[in-house]
Order: structure tokens, then sequence, then C-alpha cells
């Protein structure tokens, strides 16, 4: 491997990783955006909705999110259907996102 494919590496690498945030922030003004459309007002500030983004995103879990006052009860059960399909989106876009830089 000659320095010329190193320094490729290393670029696309830096866009990797902007791009991934880039992500995390536009789907937690998302995530925000379903919140609003859900309760008809933000039930949760936004660095909450960029905390999930993150999770999301990182494909970490959702085992760190707790909901007040209802012990084990899993954040899917009682988020709105505008949520559901906004962590599909979320996740469908890190498959394409990692299926773009494996193929450049």
């Amino acid at each position: 491997m000659n320095i010329l494919n190193l320094y490729n590496i290393k670029k696309n690498g830096v866009r990797y990783i902007l791009v991934n945030l880039l992500t995390i922030f536009i789907f937690s003004i998302l995530y925000l955006i379903s919140d609003i459309i859900d309760m008809e007002k933000a039930t949760d500030p936004w660095y909450y909705w960029l905390y999930f983004s993150s999770i999301t995103q990182t494909t970490v879990g959702y085992s760190g999110i707790q909901i007040k006052g209802k012990p084990g009860i899993n954040i899917m059960t009682l988020k709105s259907k505008y949520l559901k399909v906004t962590v599909f989106l979320q996740l469908l876009s890190i498959i394409i996102i990692n299926g773009y830089f494996l193929y450049i």
C-alpha cells in the first residue's frame, strides 16, 4: 500500500465521521418534530433526542434510556408511530452510509 492510498483512507474516514455526525444531528431534529406532532408540544428537550439519535446511529442500544415512573417498560412501546418510523429510517441510513463508504 503506497502513501497515496493511506491518504485516501484518511480522507474517506474523516468524511465518514462527518456524514454520521450530520445524520445524528438531522435525526435528532426529526425526533423532536415527531415528539411535537405526537404530543402537540415537545415533552423531551432537544438534547434528549440528540442522545437518542446518537445511540441509534452508533447502534449501541436503548438500555441506557429510562422512563421516569415506569420501570421495566421499553421506550419504544411508549412512543408514537412517527418516532418508530423515524428510528427505522435512521437505522436504514446507517446501512446506506456504511454501504456507500465500503463501495468507494
